[in-house]
């Protein structure tokens, strides 16, 4: 069913990656690269996923530096939470 609304979102594989990774949480695009999603990869895919409503940035109230994205309502929907 998940797998589903995904691709009626026309999310590809690094978007349902970067989605079950923040299933958990909020984190830094640092904390989530991997070899195989590298920094650019995932602010490329957060770009698209925010702009579907899917995960949001935030910055941390007390290091203004450090940028924390987390799931929307729509994105924890589409993920079945």
């Amino acid at each position: 069913m998940k797998a589903i609304k995904m691709i009626q979102n026309k999310l590809n594989v690094r978007h349902a990656l970067v989605l079950e990774m923040l299933q958990d949480g909020k984190m830094t695009s640092s904390q989530m690269s991997s070899p195989h999603l590298s920094t650019g990869s995932i602010t490329t895919t957060v770009d698209r996923l925010e702009k579907d409503n899917l995960v949001k940035r935030r910055r941390d109230k007390i290091d203004r530096r450090r940028v924390f994205i987390h799931l929307t309502e729509d994105g924890r929907e589409l993920l079945g939470q």
